[in-house]
Order: structure tokens, then sequence, then C-alpha cells
């Protein structure tokens, strides 16, 4: 008789209800995905997420990545390298939880003891997180760790509410069921926005740092060549030459410049003296002919 009355005593002092948190959560992604099919809700991800960090990287670099001219794959492409790490990093985070909480429903003294600790750690960084989120930074941490600090406070004082076991009266009063499913609804949705918001700052600062490493590493870019039938009136330090009619179709060539990208049917290039920032873009077309170093 002692063992059956401690069996559901064991689910509720864990979940508050008998699966009440994890069953309100996953009930909240179910209607969300009648609400938008979850791959239409993926591929509209991860075009915003190659968009943002296509967009700073452009801004960086003084340019605006309408000029590129990117249809929807590139931009998905463009996301992979944003995503891999944050989403790598949740799952092992995630695993890491399972296995905690596995430990912690055998020890029934020590998730006591954890409550105010988590609490106490998740309100602090749920404030750290908001306080730091408007402010404008050039620290790439404190950027992508305010809103990571709010969804990690958010998360904590949820967990911690989980540990927390109802009294009989509240496991009783449907009202409560009523209130507890929609507040875990409510945590669901918190929780997905502050991924959303880490990652999207993430991708920004992916895409600044890629703009970062392409203007200092510009002597490593492949040197451009450009044999032009009319004149293109590129300016020092890139160096004009006039080629004599009579030994080909092309008139001018130029030298002194390196290739950013290519994009659009259009040329992106630098001049290879590093302080000069101008960004020249070329179409390309039947009277430019390109060479490579």
């Amino acid at each position: 008789m002692s063992t059956r009355a401690d069996a559901p005593r064991a689910t509720l002092t864990t979940d508050g209800a008998e699966g009440g948190p994890t069953r309100s959560m996953l009930g909240t992604l179910r209607v969300l995905g009648t609400l938008v099919a979850p791959t239409t809700l993926i591929v509209a991800l991860l075009y915003y997420f190659g968009w943002a960090r296509t967009d700073q990287q452009a801004a960086r670099m003084g340019l605006h990545e309408s000029l590129f001219g990117f249809s929807a794959q590139d931009y998905i492409l463009r996301s992979i390298g944003s995503l891999f790490l944050p989403l790598f990093v949740a799952a092992g985070v995630i695993l890491l939880g399972v296995l905690a909480h596995g430990r912690l429903l055998e020890r029934p003294a020590l998730r006591r003891r954890l409550t105010g600790p988590l609490v106490l750690a998740g309100a602090i960084l749920l404030v750290v997180g908001l306080a730091l989120s408007p402010m404008e930074t050039a620290s790439a941490i404190l950027y992508v760790g305010s809103p990571l600090s709010v969804t990690v406070g958010v998360a904590l004082l949820a967990y911690a509410a989980t540990l927390v076991p109802p009294s009989g009266a509240e496991r009783r009063r449907r009202s409560d069921r009523s209130a507890a499913r929609l507040a875990w609804s409510l945590v669901t949705v918190l929780l997905l926005l502050g991924a959303f918001w880490t990652v999207s700052r993430y991708a920004t600062v992916k895409g600044r740092a890629l703009a970062r490493t392409v203007e200092e590493d510009l002597d490593k870019t492949p040197s451009v060549t450009i044999y032009s039938v009319s004149r293109l009136y590129l300016e020092d330090p890139v160096v004009e030459q006039a080629l004599p009619a009579e030994e080909g179709a092309y008139r001018y060539r130029y030298t002194g410049l390196r290739l950013l990208f290519r994009a659009d049917g259009k040329l992106f290039l630098r001049p290879s003296e590093t302080s000069d920032k101008r960004n020249i873009v070329i179409p390309e077309d039947l009277d430019i002919r390109v060479e490579y170093g």
C-alpha cells in the first residue's frame, strides 16, 4: 500500500501536477505548429538569420545588402554558419539538464536546497539581461549575452517552479490547474522568443566579424585586372593604362584591385591599398574582361 501512495506523490512533486509543465509546454508547441507549418517557420527563420548576417556584413563594409541581389536560397545558405554553434551549444546544455534532472528526482532533499539558489540566479540573470539589452555596445559578448541572460533567467525561474511541490488544496482546484497551464504556455513562448532574440544577435555579430575579417585580410583575396572597351574612370590608387587600339578590342586596363566578392552579376572590388575603403561595383558584361590573380 505504501508503494502505491508514493508513486503519484513523486510525480506531483516534480511537475506540480501530473506532467503539468511538460504537457503544457508540448501543447503550446503543438498549437504553434498548427498556426504556422513547421517547415515554413524553419525556412522563414533561416532566411531571416541569413539576411541579418548579410545586412550587418554589408553595413560594416559601407554597402547595402540590396546591392547583392541575393535570392532566398542564398540567405538560407548563409544562415547555416550563424545557427550551427548556437544549436550545438543549446542541444548540449539541454542534454546536461535532462541528465541532471534525472539525478534530482532521486534526491528530494537536494531539490529543496537548490530551489532558492535557482530562483536567485534566475532573477539576477533576468534583471541584468533586461538592463543591458537596450545598451549599444561594441562588445560582442555583451551584445549576445544580454538576450541569452534573459532566456537563461526565464528558464531557471521556470525550472525552480517545478521543484516546489503544490499543496493538496492547490492540486484539487481546477482554476489553479488552468492558470498553471496558461503560465507554462507563456513560459514556452518567452523561451522561444528569447532563443530567437539571442540567435538574431549572434547572426549580427557574425556578420560584423566576417566583414572585419575580409577587410583585414584584403591582401589575401584575389587580385583583379580589368580590360575594358571604354574608360571606367577609376581613380588612384587604381592604375589605369591606355592600350593601343590596333592591338585588340579592349582600350583600357585597370590594375591595383582586389575582389571582395561577386554577386548578382556584379563584381564588388576594393583598391589594393588597404587604407582606401572605397567600394567599386562593376557589372559584368561583354564590354569588360576580368583576370584574377
